[in-house]
């Protein structure tokens, strides 16, 4: 597994990523890039008024993650490690297809929740937690948490990951 960024500012948020996701067996084969940016005016994302206000975002074309610089780096250590590893998540859902799950038993799975779920299942939930109290609530981590072991059960049982 590889975590490439283009810039050095990310050397030790992409290093405690890295050390954690090295565990995860799905992962080895995977290369994952970060593009520290200095905003996202000039971003070609779908939506793209929406996003310019986000921290990082995972840029479907190129399947990267991208950084916004004048936003990513007021959040805290904790909350960047969980933003990074979130759109890393959803890198590892384009790449692998796992979005066959929006077809579940269980209805409409969310490719954002699918993400978290991924976080998590990677040993970030503390990290997450800490980013999602602040942009959904406390509500949103009591259902993550509960929620957590359903979709575990979702995933193995579709995926048999």
């Amino acid at each position: 597994m590889v975590i490439s960024f283009n810039d050095s500012s990310l050397n030790s948020i992409c290093a405690k990523i890295k050390a954690k996701l090295e565990k995860q067996n799905e992962l080895d084969e995977h290369v994952f890039n970060i593009e520290l940016l200095n905003d996202f005016n000039s971003v070609s994302i779908n939506n793209s008024e929406f996003y310019r206000n986000e921290p990082a975002v995972h840029q479907k074309s190129s399947n990267k993650v991208i950084v916004n610089k004048s936003i990513f780096f007021y959040y805290n250590i904790e909350q960047q490690i969980a933003i990074i590893t979130h759109e890393i998540a959803h890198t590892y859902i384009c790449k692998t297809n796992q979005k066959k799950l929006k077809n579940s038993y269980f209805g409409v799975l969310s490719e954002e929740y699918l993400a978290d779920y991924f976080v998590c299942k990677w040993g970030f939930i503390k990290e997450l937690k800490a980013e999602r109290m602040q942009s959904y609530g406390n509500e949103y981590c009591k259902c993550l948490e509960k929620c957590r072991m359903l979709v575990n059960i979702l995933i193995v049982s579709v995926l048999g990951i």
